[in-house]
């Protein structure tokens, strides 16, 4: 029986380690393994392929925009295009918070922000709150324990 074992946020050192039990385990090719991880950096393990997946060009999502949502203006496209940093996913849940007739041509970044964080729910101080403390966390080195590691002030912190 053939089985795939896919791990996201996959360390090097796992990866290696996952590669090597993979190998072992199933000498006939039965297990076959896709890690995923941000930035690889310079540390390409053996007999590993690589596939890097960028963001996308601002001409690709105002085409994108422009095919989902016919009933957005170009200079909103373009306006999203640029904003989403060629995350379509991103673009996507901007746009579809853009009501027939609306404009998001002349807000600013923070208000895009906003419109995006709270897509059509209502604003919730805690939740936003909550999302700012979650960004910081991911920010920092969440492994190293050492006294001198990010996590010592992060853990005073109330």
């Amino acid at each position: 029986m053939a089985a795939i074992l896919i791990v996201d946020n996959c360390s090097s050192d796992l990866h290696k380690r996952l590669t090597q039990q993979c190998q072992s385990a199933s000498g006939n090719g039965n297990v076959s393994l896709l890690t995923i991880e941000y930035d690889i950096r310079e540390d390409l393990p053996e007999e590993t392929d690589v596939i890097e997946l960028k963001a996308a060009s601002a001409d690709l999502i105002e085409s994108l925009l422009a095919s989902r949502y016919p009933h957005l203006p170009e200079v909103d496209r373009q306006r999203i295009g640029e904003f989403s940093g060629g995350n379509a996913r991103i673009a996507i849940a901007l746009a579809s918070t853009v009501s027939s007739g609306g404009t998001l041509a002349s807000l600013k970044d923070e208000d895009l922000f906003q419109r995006l964080f709270e897509q059509r729910n209502p604003t919730d101080p805690n939740l936003l709150r909550a999302a700012e403390a979650f960004a910081l966390v991911y920010s920092f080195d969440g492994v190293d324990v050492a006294d001198d590691s990010h996590l010592a002030p992060l853990g005073s912190l109330e």
